[in-house]
């Protein structure tokens, strides 16, 4: 046997069952389709007419969690309003869906029950409107769209005075303007924002993995012909560092091991920068393992 992998995402649903017409299935934490055994949630969907009505709850406690309508049991297509919630009761986002499935407004919630951030959109899926606010309800950023295709931003210091005022360049990927101290003095090569990257970029993201991952891993502990793919999370620090290394799910014969062990492996990244500061970058990988029978 021999194992290759792939970066591909792969999804199989798991832990299906119907009952009284009902169709049950079951997910981690982070919405990938699971066992019963290993679910963090549970949804129920329920036929009306051409829709489906689902009803979503935490496993552990049968708490609701949302309820919401789809045109299918994948969550593929959604329509009309969605209020998801913590464990609590307390909202977390909510969001509104044409009749032809088109998302027009999105809020978002912090824990304290205050909005946090709110999208507006055009029927293509643009956002039209960007709004954050601090925890106190005080506006932070206001990002709007400017003849379809230029993105203005302006950001505020919570006492209300200007701290950035930014547009988006398509040809850099990125914001750039200017940016002000809390006394309005202007900050020499500021940057609005930006994501954590890998040094070289995807390419050389994948060719890293490539390099140090064991694919031929499964195939030696014994793993029939298919493909074994693991979801990993982590967390890039101030300092470019990757943290917080999580796999969401273990598809066996040491795949789960390899994948978080290879991640703790990477060089320092360039960190996420937001308000001209270096900051905590969430990101994700999804890694394939395939086991074929050459």
């Amino acid at each position: 046997m021999k194992s290759l992998f792939t970066f591909l995402l792969i999804i199989t649903v798991f832990g299906v069952s119907a009952q009284e017409g009902v169709i049950v299935k079951y997910f981690d934490s982070l919405w990938h389709p699971s066992t019963k055994e290993n679910g963090y949630f549970y949804t129920e969907f329920k036929k009306e007419d051409t829709l489906y009505r689902c009803t979503s709850r935490y496993l552990s406690s049968n708490k609701l969690f949302c309820v919401s309508t789809f045109a299918d049991t994948n969550f593929k297509r959604g329509y009309g309003t969605i209020v998801r919630r913590f464990e609590n009761g307390q909202a977390i986002d909510s969001g509104f869906k044409d009749n032809k499935g088109r998302t027009l407004f999105n809020y978002h919630y912090n824990d304290n029950g205050n909005l946090m951030t709110y999208y507006s959109y055009d029927t293509s899926g643009k956002a039209l409107l960007i709004l954050n606010f601090y925890k106190g309800g005080r506006l932070q950023d206001s990002i709007t769209l400017e003849n379809d295709s230029n993105y203005i931003a302006y950001s505020f210091y919570e006492n209300k005075k200007l701290r950035a005022r930014t547009k988006w360049d398509k040809d850099l990927m990125g914001y750039i303007g200017d940016g002000f101290d809390e006394f309005g003095k202007l900050i020499p090569n500021y940057i609005f924002t930006k994501s954590a990257t890998f040094e070289g970029g995807p390419a050389k993201w994948k060719k890293f993995l490539e390099r140090n991952l064991k694919s031929n891993l499964p195939s030696k502990n014994g793993a029939p012909q298919g493909k074994y793919t693991v979801y990993t999370y982590f967390s890039v620090n101030e300092k470019g560092e990757l943290s917080n290394i999580v796999a969401t799910n273990n598809p066996g014969y040491g795949t789960k091991e390899e994948a978080i062990r290879v991640l703790y492996k990477s060089p320092n990244w360039s960190p996420a920068i937001k308000y001209n500061i270096p900051t905590v970058y969430r990101a994700g990988q999804a890694i394939t393992f395939v086991v074929t029978d050459k």
